[in-house]
């Protein structure tokens, strides 16, 4: 068992962990095969056996990208896909696998920040949803039949509450339903690439997922072309570790622009899907012949966006729930209280 420190014990297993542990070590020139073998110490399952013959691949002479082609089936899906990109980098897993790793970690962070950030608000829509339901199917109904009874003539405000109140739990429904939907289309592969470029349209989540996907795209270009992959084969093997699958596909785009004749910056350029400040980032790199230096600063400013974009959801997400709950509340008691007071006024 290897630990990350060798005077500390190790960290639970996981996916960032098993590469960073295998990017430490391979780093301290220890033999591949028998880190791996150490690390699948650690791993349970599927891993564990997918570990252990890759490690007996690699250390009977295969290449790191056949060994891993043929031990892939034995590995879950996060795991696979990040050795997947680790070896199409051509085999450095000493780039390849830290800038991985440091990626994972600062997507963990990220969503453990978000399931905080949001945990309260989408609770809190919970129950409005199911108290929403309530007033429309049980208490607008009462209200309806008195002012039916009465023969009042009913003020706009108070017919365009009932007549909305009629179809609002459907419309929640089908807002559910919908979001469902969305969440299954974006774990199949044919898919998913839709439901990812759908999210970068979306009011106030939008700008974090762009931020998300560009630090991403930065952190793992400037691992590759720090180690002279050429730029098509680099933008191929970013490509195969990126999450957000449309911001993928516009990477093997690109791929195919330089292998054209294009350099990166232009080929990152020609896309809808990559920012200008990114590709301008690039192009500045490539004139001063420091590529990856520019990378890590392009991947700095949007790491810096997307915390400024959370913590902007905290401030702003709470307040606009609240105005949202009270504009609710304030035209429900006015649409059902006012007929009934012009009601009391004539009895009296």
């Amino acid at each position: 068992m290897i630990p990350d420190d060798p005077a500390s014990p190790t960290a639970p297993p996981n996916a960032e962990g098993v590469l960073g542990r295998i990017a430490t070590w391979t780093d301290a020139r220890l033999p591949l095969p028998a880190v791996i073998r150490a690390i699948a110490l650690e791993s349970r399952g599927r891993d564990r056996e997918g570990l252990e013959a890759l490690a007996d691949r690699i250390e009977a002479g295969d290449p790191i990208d056949q060994a891993f082609a043929a031990t892939e089936s034995h590995f879950h899906g996060a795991l696979r896909r990040q050795l997947n990109a680790a070896c199409q980098s051509g085999g450095d897993l000493r780039a390849a696998l830290p800038a991985l790793a440091t990626l994972k970690a600062a997507q963990r962070r990220m969503r453990r920040q978000l399931f905080v950030t949001l945990t309260y608000p989408l609770c809190v829509l919970a129950i409005l949803a199911v108290v929403i339901v309530f007033i429309c199917w049980y208490i607008v109904p009462n209200f309806e039949e008195i002012f039916t009874e009465f023969q009042l003539t009913l003020p706009t405000l108070t017919t365009f509450f009932i007549e909305t109140s009629h179809h609002l739990p459907g419309l929640i429904g089908l807002i559910a339903a919908g979001m469902g939907g969305l969440f299954v289309a974006g774990l199949i592969p044919g898919l998913s690439r839709y439901v990812h470029w759908l999210a970068t349209s979306l009011p106030l989540f939008g700008r974090l997922w762009i931020a998300e996907g560009h630090y991403a795209f930065a952190e793992l270009l400037g691992a590759y072309t720090a180690t002279r992959l050429p730029a098509p084969q680099a933008l191929r093997s970013v490509g195969a570790g990126l999450f957000d699958r449309n911001l993928a596909r516009a990477a093997l785009r690109a791929a195919d622009r330089c292998e054209a004749g294009q350099t990166l910056g232009e080929a990152v350029g020609g896309s809808i899907h990559f920012e200008g400040e990114l590709a301008a980032m690039i192009a500045d790199g490539e004139a001063r012949g420091d590529l990856p230096a520019a990378l890590r600063e392009a991947a700095d400013v949007y790491n810096d966006n997307r915390q400024n974009q959370v913590t902007f959801l905290v401030s702003v997400i709470p307040p606009i729930l609240i105005i949202a709950i009270g504009i609710f509340v304030v035209v429900m008691v006015a649409a059902l209280f006012l007929p009934l007071i012009k009601l009391i006024e004539g009895l009296t």
